[in-house]
């Protein structure tokens, strides 16, 4: 092959190859659902998690051996549990981080979900009936009361 059309066509095809598997994020794995906080960093978002934990330490009530937070792609996987009348349900969430130019989105990522003392599963192992039904839970709950504490902390 020559290096004029190695130039012109199989570089600026791997170079974009290369930009979408970058920004693909959740593309193999996948997510439940993602939750955009609009006009703030990501370091307000990480402190308003925090704070939410603080507000609601039964979110914080699992079993911290076996769930390890801040391992995984990025930095790492958070874990949340959420009791609702006799469910016992747990998440796990990410802050998913672009590269440029998406590099201002700032989000929480919900990557599995379950019933408390079960194996999570891949985001795309989980029925569209349960991601739905988990992604409620997890906005209703959690998303809200992170929500609230940006509005509170403004």
């Amino acid at each position: 092959m020559n290096t004029a059309i190695m130039k012109k066509i199989v570089f600026p095809l791997m170079a974009t190859a290369m930009i979408y598997f970058q920004s693909s994020c959740g593309g193999v794995i996948g997510n439940v659902e993602k939750y955009r906080f609009n006009e703030i960093s990501i370091k307000l978002l990480k402190k308003a998690v925090s704070d939410v934990y603080t507000i609601h330490p039964e979110f914080k009530d699992f079993d911290t051996v076996k769930y390890k937070e801040g391992k995984g792609i990025g930095d790492g996987d958070y874990y949340c549990r959420i009791k609702v009348s006799e469910n016992d349900y747990f998440f796990r969430y990410a802050f998913p981080q672009y590269p440029p130019p998406n590099d201002t989105i700032v989000e929480i990522a919900l990557t599995s979900a379950g019933i408390y003392g079960n194996n999570l599963v891949l985001a795309k192992d989980i029925s569209q009936s349960d991601k739905v039904k988990y992604g409620k839970i997890f906005e209703h709950y959690f998303i809200e009361a992170v929500r609230s504490e940006l509005k509170r902390g403004n």
